[in-house]
């Protein structure tokens, strides 16, 4: 059920998001399935939010991060700063130019380098999972699928490899 107070923007695999009417807030409302638990994809994106929420705002500046989170009885409510408009939105509203493409490509690789620092892989990066701000701030959003590495100590990108691969029951870099 929609309360009044908001919008609906849209909706994925996991949930609907609208934009909560007076504040600058994206409320993500994702169902609980029927045996109450929460879905892998659900636990992946809240683990990964918090990881982000426990650094500076500059850290992460290229990333959406966590405002809020309510468990009810039938669902899991998220809410996270609300930002209009998606990469693939604003490329083809209009064309960027040269110096803005330099931009948005900066951003979304201090982005992804600020999360692989912290032990998260996206995995499903692409213009759809980028926001854009009036500004012309990039910010990576929605870890759905994304591997979040335990412990929280900064990696390096050989670690983080370890950890993702495996091979014949044993860890390898390459």
């Amino acid at each position: 059920m929609e309360p009044n107070s908001i919008t609906r923007l849209g909706s994925g695999s996991y949930g609907i998001v609208y934009k909560v009417k007076g504040q600058p807030v994206a409320r993500k409302h994702m169902p609980l399935p029927g045996s109450g638990g929460l879905s892998p994809e659900s636990l992946r994106e809240i683990g990964c939010l918090r990881r982000i929420r426990n650094y500076p705002p500059e850290a992460r500046k290229n990333c959406i991060h966590l405002l809020a989170v309510q468990y009810t009885q039938n669902e899991l409510v998220v809410d996270l700063p609300f930002i209009r408009e998606t990469l693939r939105q604003r490329l083809q509203r209009s064309p960027p130019g040269f110096s803005l493409v330099v931009s948005y490509s900066d951003q979304i690789l201090l982005g992804l380098r600020f999360l692989h620092d912290i032990g998260i892989v996206h995995r499903d990066l692409k213009p759809d999972n980028i926001l854009v701000s009036e500004g012309d701030c990039v910010k990576i959003c929605d870890f759905g699928l994304s591997y979040c590495a335990s412990g929280s100590e900064p990696r390096t990108p050989l670690t983080l490899l370890q950890s993702l691969v495996v091979l014949s029951h044993s860890v390898t870099p390459w």
